[in-house]
Protein backbone atom coordinates (compact mmCIF):
# COMPACT_ATOMS: atom_id res chain seq x y z
CA UNK A 1 0.00 0.00 0.00
CA UNK A 2 2.90 2.36 0.88
CA UNK A 3 4.50 1.18 -2.28
CA UNK A 4 1.65 2.11 -4.35
CA UNK A 5 0.79 5.34 -2.52
CA UNK A 6 4.81 6.51 -3.15
CA UNK A 7 4.42 5.38 -6.92
CA UNK A 8 1.01 8.06 -7.14
CA UNK A 9 3.04 10.79 -5.81
CA UNK A 10 5.95 10.23 -8.24
CA UNK A 11 3.73 10.28 -11.63
CA UNK A 12 5.91 7.04 -12.61
CA UNK A 13 5.02 4.11 -14.71
CA UNK A 14 6.33 0.77 -12.72
CA UNK A 15 5.38 -2.61 -12.26
CA UNK A 16 4.64 -3.70 -8.75
CA UNK A 17 5.07 -7.62 -8.08
CA UNK A 18 3.62 -8.18 -4.70
CA UNK A 19 6.43 -11.03 -3.31
CA UNK A 20 3.72 -11.56 0.05
CA UNK A 21 1.57 -12.88 -2.18
CA UNK A 22 3.81 -15.75 -3.98
CA UNK A 23 4.62 -18.26 -2.20
CA UNK A 24 6.50 -20.39 -3.45
CA UNK A 25 8.30 -17.08 -5.07
CA UNK A 26 7.66 -16.59 -8.60
CA UNK A 27 11.05 -16.57 -9.89
CA UNK A 28 9.75 -16.20 -13.89
CA UNK A 29 7.59 -13.22 -12.60
CA UNK A 30 10.70 -11.20 -10.81
CA UNK A 31 12.79 -12.00 -14.24
CA UNK A 32 10.45 -11.11 -16.33
CA UNK A 33 9.62 -7.71 -14.76
CA UNK A 34 12.91 -6.84 -13.74
CA UNK A 35 14.41 -7.27 -17.38
CA UNK A 36 11.18 -5.58 -18.98
CA UNK A 37 11.53 -2.24 -16.84
CA UNK A 38 15.40 -2.50 -16.36
CA UNK A 39 14.88 -1.20 -12.76
CA UNK A 40 14.38 -3.13 -9.19
CA UNK A 41 13.41 -1.25 -5.73
CA UNK A 42 12.38 -3.61 -3.33
CA UNK A 43 10.28 -2.45 -0.70
CA UNK A 44 10.43 -4.63 2.58
CA UNK A 45 9.08 -4.34 6.55
CA UNK A 46 11.89 -5.74 9.25
CA UNK A 47 10.57 -9.30 8.32
CA UNK A 48 11.26 -8.95 4.60
CA UNK A 49 14.76 -8.47 4.73
CA UNK A 50 15.51 -11.84 3.87
CA UNK A 51 13.35 -12.08 1.03
CA UNK A 52 15.25 -8.76 -0.15
CA UNK A 53 18.52 -10.62 0.10
CA UNK A 54 17.17 -13.56 -2.27
CA UNK A 55 15.22 -11.59 -4.61
CA UNK A 56 18.52 -9.87 -4.92
CA UNK A 57 20.27 -12.66 -5.88
CA UNK A 58 17.88 -14.28 -8.05
CA UNK A 59 18.00 -10.75 -10.35
CA UNK A 60 21.83 -10.69 -10.25
CA UNK A 61 21.52 -14.65 -11.09
CA UNK A 62 19.13 -14.41 -13.81
CA UNK A 63 18.79 -10.68 -15.52
CA UNK A 64 22.12 -8.67 -14.81
CA UNK A 65 22.82 -7.61 -18.23
CA UNK A 66 18.97 -6.03 -18.48
CA UNK A 67 19.60 -3.59 -15.55
CA UNK A 68 19.63 -0.21 -16.17
CA UNK A 69 20.72 0.55 -12.34
CA UNK A 70 21.77 -1.97 -9.52
CA UNK A 71 18.83 -3.35 -7.23
CA UNK A 72 17.93 -0.97 -4.35
CA UNK A 73 16.09 -2.03 -1.33
CA UNK A 74 14.08 0.39 1.36
CA UNK A 75 13.51 -1.12 4.21
CA UNK A 76 12.04 0.73 7.60
CA UNK A 77 14.44 3.72 9.50
CA UNK A 78 14.39 4.23 12.73
CA UNK A 79 11.69 6.06 14.13
CA UNK A 80 9.34 4.86 11.50
CA UNK A 81 9.05 1.21 12.93
CA UNK A 82 4.85 1.46 14.65
CA UNK A 83 2.64 -1.13 15.30
CA UNK A 84 3.29 -4.69 14.51
CA UNK A 85 5.98 -6.01 12.62
CA UNK A 86 3.86 -6.78 10.03
CA UNK A 87 3.17 -3.38 10.13
CA UNK A 88 6.42 -2.11 9.93
CA UNK A 89 7.71 -0.78 6.69
CA UNK A 90 9.57 2.52 4.82
CA UNK A 91 7.17 5.59 4.49
CA UNK A 92 5.75 6.51 1.37
CA UNK A 93 8.47 9.27 1.41
CA UNK A 94 11.37 6.88 1.82
CA UNK A 95 10.23 4.60 -0.99
CA UNK A 96 9.38 7.88 -3.22
CA UNK A 97 12.70 8.94 -2.44
CA UNK A 98 13.95 5.56 -3.67
CA UNK A 99 11.71 5.62 -7.13
CA UNK A 100 12.85 9.52 -7.73
CA UNK A 101 16.69 8.09 -7.24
Amino acid sequence: ERALRAVDVAGQSVHVVELATLAPLDVSAIVAAASRTGRVLLVHGDAGAGVAHRVTSLVADHCILSLDAPVQAVGPVAGELGGTELEAGPSVVSIYAAIMH
